[in-house]
C-alpha cells in the first residue's frame, strides 16, 4: 500500500507539473484513467459471532462494484487458490458488505475492485483473515471452563451449565487427539459418556496413567446443533489409604464389622454417669466414638440422646460445623455407619451426617445426608426396622492425608441413637 501511495503521489505531481506547463505544445489533463481499477485503501475484517462485517476507509472512484472471496485454507502467494476451499464468492457495491459464514472456521478473504462497464482490468486482492464463532441462536453452548481435576485415580468432571443444552457429551481417549480432525476410535478408553445438565459435576475412577479428553454440549430436542468440543488431558496417580491404629475401622473388614459400646459400665470409665450429659465445653470418647457437649447417655443405659445442635461454627467452613450436640469418629476408608433411631415425642426430628478431611493440607467440612426421620408407631422403641444406614462414599474420602471424621447430629427435635456400626467398603 505503501508503495501506491508513492505511485500515486508521483502521477499526482506530474499531473499539476503538466497543469502549470505554458508550453502550447504540451496536452494539459485535469485526471487521469488508468486501465486497472486502484484497489481500496485500508479494509477491514470484522466478526461477530458468524457475522463478517467488510469495511472500507476509502474506495476509489474508478470502482463500478468489489468482488469478496472467501477460502477456508490460507491464500497461495500466486493467487492460484483451490476452489475445493471455497466459502463464498460475491460481487457488491457499497461498504459496509456483511455476509454470515460457517460456524467456528478460518475464513480467508480477498477483495478487490471491478469496473467491467469501463473496460478496467480488475484491482490488486487486498486479503484478510478472520476466525467466526457460533450462531448462539442455533448452536449449544461451549462448555469453555470444562476441567477433569485428578485426585490420585479419582477424577471430577466439571463445567458452567449452559440454559440452552440439555445433555453433554465426554469421550475419554488412551492418546492424544489429533490438531485437526477426528481422533482415532480405537483409543477410546470408554463408551462416550452423556449425562443432564443435573449430573454436572460427576466423579469418575481411572487407571493410573495420562488420558484425554473432549466434551461438547447438545440439545437435539430443541434441534439446536451440538456445540465445537472442548479438549483436556489428566493425569492419575497411585493412591494409598491412611493406616491409623487409632481410627474405628483400624483392623475390621466387610465381613467382620465394628460396633461400639453403650453401657453403663462401659461409659464409667469416662465418668459419666445415665442420666447424665457431657458437661459443656467437654468431649467423652468411650471405645472409638467421641460425645460432645450436651449429649445425654439415657438412664436405660442402651443409647445416646441429641437434642438438636444449637451452637455453630459458622465462618470457617462452607457448611455449619457443629460444636455441641453431636458424636463423631475418624475412619481411614469408606464404608457405611447404620445405626436404630429412637424418638422420644412425635416430632419428626432432622439427622445429619458429615464428615471432616484434609486433602492436600486443606480441610474441609461437608454434609453426606440431611434427612428427616420418619415418624412410625414404632420409632418410640428399639425396633430392628428403624435402623438407618448412610455411606460414607469413596469419592468423599479419596486423597485423605489422615483419617477422615464423620460426625452425626441433630436438628428441629431431639433424636436418641443406639450404638453404632460401622462396616467397611469392600474392594478398598
Amino acid at each position: 500500500m505503501k508503495s501506491f501511495n508513492r505511485y500515486a503521489i508521483l502521477i499526482l505531481l506530474g499531473l499539476g507539473l503538466l497543469s502549470c506547463s505554458k508550453d502550447p505544445d504540451v496536452v494539459i489533463y485535469d485526471q487521469i484513467e488508468f486501465d486497472q481499477c486502484l484497489a481500496p485503501v485500508e479494509v477491514r475484517f470484522k466478526v461477530e459471532n458468524v457475522s463478517v462485517t467488510v469495511n472500507c476507509e476509502k474506495s476509489f472512484p474508478d470502482a463500478e462494484k468489489f468482488e469478496l472471496e472467501v477460502y477456508s485454507e490460507p491464500l497461495p502467494a500466486d493467487d492460484e487458490v483451490n476452489d475445493t476451499d471455497l466459502i463464498k464468492r460475491d460481487v457488491f457495491e457499497e461498504f459496509p458488505y456483511t455476509f454470515i459464514g460457517p460456524d467456528e472456521t478460518p475464513c480467508y478473504m480477498r477483495l478487490r475492485a471491478i469496473n467491467e462497464l469501463a473496460g478496467k482490468k480488475p484491482s490488486r486482492w487486498t486479503c484478510g483473515y478472520v476466525m467466526t464463532g457460533v450462531d448462539p441462536e442455533h448452536t449449544c453452548v461451549r462448555p469453555a471452563d470444562a476441567k477433569a481435576v485428578a485426585t490420585y485415580t479419582s477424577v471430577k468432571f466439571s463445567w458452567t451449565q449452559a440454559a440452552n443444552v440439555k445433555q453433554y457429551e465426554i469421550e475419554i481417549y488412551k492418546e492424544p487427539m489429533p490438531t485437526s480432525g477426528e481422533p482415532f476410535k480405537e483409543n477410546l478408553y470408554c463408551p462416550k459418556i452423556v449425562k443432564s445438565v443435573t449430573e454436572i459435576p460427576f466423579t469418575m475412577e481411572f487407571p493410573i496413567r495420562k488420558f484425554y479428553y473432549r466434551v461438547r454440549g447438545i440439545n437435539e430436542e430443541d434441534g439446536l446443533k451440538p456445540s465445537s468440543w472442548v479438549r483436556g488431558s489428566f493425569a492419575t496417580s497411585a493412591y494409598e489409604w491412611p493406616v491409623n491404629k487409632d481410627a474405628f475401622d483400624y483392623g475390621y473388614t466387610p465381613a467382620r464389622p465394628r460396633t461400639s459400646t453403650v453401657s453403663a459400665e462401659a461409659f464409667a470409665a469416662a465418668g459419666w454417669a445415665p442420666g447424665d450429659k457431657v458437661p459443656a465445653d467437654t468431649e467423652y470418647t468411650v471405645d472409638g466414638i467421641t460425645y460432645g457437649p450436651d449429649v445425654l447417655f439415657e438412664s436405660a443405659g442402651d443409647r445416646v440422646t441429641l437434642s438438636a445442635c444449637n451452637s455453630w461454627d459458622k465462618t470457617n467452613y462452607a457448611r455449619n460445623f457443629p460444636l455441641n450436640r453431636y458424636l463423631r469418629f475418624d475412619v481411614n476408608k469408606p464404608g457405611s455407619l447404620s445405626f436404630i433411631v429412637r424418638l422420644s415425642g412425635s416430632t419428626s426430628p432432622k439427622l445429619f451426617v458429615a464428615v471432616k478431611t484434609t486433602k492436600m493440607g486443606v480441610t474441609t467440612f461437608s454434609y453426606l445426608s440431611e434427612n428427616n426421620v420418619t415418624v412410625t408407631p414404632t420409632i418410640k422403641e428399639k425396633n430392628e426396622e428403624n435402623r438407618v444406614t448412610i455411606d460414607v462414599t469413596r469419592d468423599a474420602l479419596m486423597g485423605i492425608d489422615d483419617a477422615a471424621t464423620v460426625y452425626v447430629f441433630g436438628g428441629v427435635a431431639k433424636i436418641s441413637l443406639y450404638p453404632i456400626t460401622w462396616t467397611p467398603a469392600a474392594n478398598e
